[in-house]
């Protein structure tokens, strides 16, 4: 999957070993986003199955592989507030960064048609990026499923 990721985050949070520029100051805050690659290895279980309905759990986890980082860098300098951007194009790989959560309803709507409903939450396992950052996530991932019968 293509992922584009917006963070913000206190400079105490801020891994600044990978930017040399910053080794000397004092970081404020960091407001940036990515765009990686995420490649997720789940396994659902099915729990009650119905006629028309059904409950599943998935548990799994997802890799990042990083192709841009934008960052803006909040710091102080001699007693004074700056701004400074950066791009890193970045090809950092992350596996097995996050742990996935999820549980998920399903329902028949006609004979080959299911929609599947699925709340997820991702719980970091280390930290990704030029800054290091433990990213977590939720959302929910609503789909239509085709079954083609021969």
């Amino acid at each position: 999957m293509s992922d584009k990721k917006k963070y913000y985050t206190k400079g105490d949070y801020f891994d600044k070993t990978n930017v040399s520029y910053l080794s000397d100051k004092d970081l404020i805050s960091v407001d940036g986003n990515c765009e990686m690659i995420e490649v997720p290895i789940n396994a659902r279980y099915n729990f009650v199955a119905g006629k028309k309905n059904n409950w599943t759990a998935s548990l799994g986890t997802s890799s990042y592989f990083m192709k841009e980082e934008y960052y803006n860098y909040s710091i102080k300098v001699n007693g004074v507030n700056e701004e400074h951007d950066h791009v890193y194009h970045s090809s950092s790989k992350n596996l097995f960064a996050v742990i996935n959560l999820g549980a998920g309803y399903e329902r028949s709507i006609g004979k080959s048609l299911t929609l599947r409903a699925e709340p997820y939450f991702k719980i970091p396992l280390s930290g990704v990026g030029t800054g290091n950052l433990s990213m977590s996530g939720a959302g929910i991932n609503i789909g239509l499923i085709k079954s083609f019968h021969k």
